[in-house]
């Protein structure tokens, strides 16, 4: 984190993205962020450990405040965008309810097996969809700045 910390404000200012606006309202909301995402919180503190040990000046060298920079635009940024595209993502298949499984099950079903036939492949495309919605929200979770991306966005 403390890479990160000399320029998170000039993310916010000029990017956008889940950091804009937050602010902490106080320490018990912080508290209460920090155990609920506990678990995205120790890939976070891995990938700062690996963001750290890639930085090669310290940070009371005027070369730190470059490299963090670069970290932040390589390796940062990208992943946050990344994670923006998988919440898309994943807002899209929840505010298209029904999935395109159970509809080509559907259309599949009524020319070529009888009723029954149809709500089997219906069945198995809804299950398939809560599957792959599942497995979205187990990508999301599991990414190294899902941490850094979920507190902003809750702090804001």
């Amino acid at each position: 984190v403390v890479l990160l910390r000399p320029i998170v404000g000039q993310r916010t200012r000029t990017t956008g993205g889940p950091l804009q606006g937050a602010q902490p309202t106080g320490m018990d909301e912080i508290l209460d962020v920090r155990e609920e995402l506990s678990r995205p919180l120790v890939r976070f503190r891995a990938e700062m450990s690996v963001l750290a040990r890639a930085t090669t000046a310290s940070s009371v060298e005027p070369q730190f405040r470059d490299e963090a920079k670069d970290h932040w635009i390589e390796r940062v940024v990208p992943a946050l965008q990344e994670l923006d595209e998988l919440v898309e993502e994943k807002r899209l298949r929840n505010h298209f309810k029904v999935p395109v499984d159970a509809v080509v099950g559907v259309v599949t079903g009524v020319f070529t097996g009888p009723p029954l036939g149809v709500a089997a492949a219906v069945a198995t495309g809804i299950a398939g969809e809560a599957q792959r919605r599942a497995d979205l929200n187990r990508q999301i979770r599991q990414r190294p700045y899902y941490f850094l991306y979920e507190t902003a966005r809750r702090l804001s």
